[in-house]
């Protein structure tokens, strides 16, 4: 037991050391106590009974990701923070497509609108981030629907290109003017907002596709950009990789191929390195599947634990084949019905040219392929045409016309051809150069290229 002294002892010291730690807490915490402010983001909305919740989402390159709901109440909901949201863009969702995109910081902000009209009703209070944005959206929706009309006006003089090619020349100049004309608009626009509200996210968004005259395909991405955070809340890495590719990469294949895997390197361990992958297989999806699921595997290895990364696989194509592996067979009938297969010319160097009559990229590339197959048939250079068509006197009437004298096979069912199917063409015209043994020894082929590689393999074999 205790005697009565010790008692005091241990309660004084009990007290002390309370009092201690409390002043340590208030001197830890004051500083937050007196400069962390809570932020409020209100709603007032009409029409909002056939919705029970608003939701807050926060951006994520282009995707989107849940942070908080709100219950609607008698036409009003709230989002609250106990200090200032991480700046960039944000979404308030109410159903898939009645949402309202929005920046939020450290200010209290005010929304009022109409869920059943957001377009002309929807005003934002108390924030000069939004006021700002609000302009730059207004300004940018006018100007998207004048450049829609120079793409209408574009598309009807695309027919004069072979008919008057003068004339041609001549409106699209003027056309090209117009969008240019255009474009110095809303940089202009977009300088003189960002200049009004520097400091803000705002004007960092605005600035952030600019191109500067000191710009280079190096310098554009910096590693403080694929770091930044900010720049993440919102599409404006992705918007900024675009641009890349649009303005400072040669437009061809192999260099966009050679800058996109010399983006993944530079952006390892950096925060935007998720937001890197998707943003090129977003480019690359449309125009190279291959490459694109070279990338998904890539991405999938990198962030084995992410969703994302196993659905975008998961919804790959199978890989065509590729270099070095030996050329699948295809067997389909020629015109007359006689199935041919592709191993039956095992011994020659064999060019399978994947084709239609309705291609005019095609089309347009068949005097050349004539000329080479001319040249080499004698040493041991042969063509197995694949049409991908569906009318079979279109596809002879362009055997004929375009004097195509090799072998020639469909099953004329347009894209569900079996040997596209085997060999995941999902573009023509596609080229596949396979050797004596039956290997391939390269792809998609065509002009010069075509030639320059026949000759090579038809000298390495003889």
């Amino acid at each position: 037991m205790l005697n009565i002294r010790e008692c005091l002892n241990f309660i004084l010291l009990s007290t002390m050391k309370k009092t201690f730690l409390y002043s340590l807490f208030l001197s830890l915490c004051v500083p937050f106590l007196l400069f962390a402010k809570p932020v409020t983001v209100k709603g007032i909305v009409t029409n909002s009974s056939p919705y029970k919740y608003a939701y807050l989402l926060e951006f994520y390159g282009g995707e989107l990701i849940k942070k908080d709901s709100a219950l609607i109440k008698n036409n009003e909901f709230a989002f609250k923070s106990p200090d200032a949201f991480p700046r960039g863009f944000y979404q308030i969702k109410f159903k898939e497509n009645v949402f309202i995109n929005l920046i939020l910081s450290n200010e209290n902000v005010l929304i009022t609108a109409d869920l059943n009209d957001l377009n002309s009703s929807l005003k934002v209070s108390n924030s000069k981030e939004n006021e700002a944005y609000l302009k730059y959206k207004d300004l940018a929706e006018k100007q998207n629907g004048y450049i829609v009309a120079i793409q209408n006006k574009a598309n009807k003089v695309y027919g004069l290109q072979k008919t008057d090619p003068a004339a041609f020349q001549v409106q699209m100049t003027a056309l090209k003017s117009e969008f240019d004309s255009l474009n110095k608009v809303q940089q202009d626009f977009n300088k003189k907002l960002a200049d009004e509200n520097e400091g803000l996210f705002i004007a960092k968004f605005l600035k952030n596709s600019a191109v500067e005259a000191s710009h280079t395909k190096q310098t554009f991405i910096s590693s403080a950009d694929l770091n930044d955070p900010e720049l993440l809340r919102g599409d404006m890495l992705n918007t900024k990789i675009q641009i890349l590719f649009n303005s400072f990469v040669e437009q061809n294949l192999e260099a966009w191929q050679a800058e996109a895997q010399n983006l993944i390197d530079k952006a390892k361990g950096t925060k935007g390195q998720e937001i890197v992958f998707i943003s090129l297989l977003d480019i690359f999806g449309s125009v190279d599947m291959d490459f694109a699921g070279n990338l998904a595997r890539q991405y999938a290895k990198t962030f084995p634990k992410s969703e994302k990364a196993k659905n975008i696989l998961a919804s790959m194509p199978k890989p065509s084949p590729q270099v070095g592996e030996t050329a699948p067979n295809i067997i389909l009938p020629d015109p007359d019905g006689k199935s041919i297969s592709l191993e039956s010319l095992r011994g020659k160097v064999v060019l399978i040219d994947f084709w239609a009559s309705w291609c005019g990229p095609c089309r347009q590339e068949n005097p050349n392929v004539v000329r080479v197959f001319n040249k080499y048939k004698d040493k041991g250079f042969t063509i197995y045409g694949v049409s991908l068509d569906k009318d079979r006197d279109r596809w002879l009437q362009a055997i004929e016309k375009d004097q195509l004298t090799w072998h020639h096979v469909s099953d004329l069912k347009f894209w569900n051809s079996k040997g596209a199917e085997l060999y995941g063409v999902r573009s023509i015209p596609a080229t596949y150069l396979i050797g004596k043994d039956g290997k391939i020894i390269a792809k998609n082929l065509r002009g010069e290229k075509l030639e320059f590689e026949i000759k090579r393999v038809l000298e390495t074999n003889n």
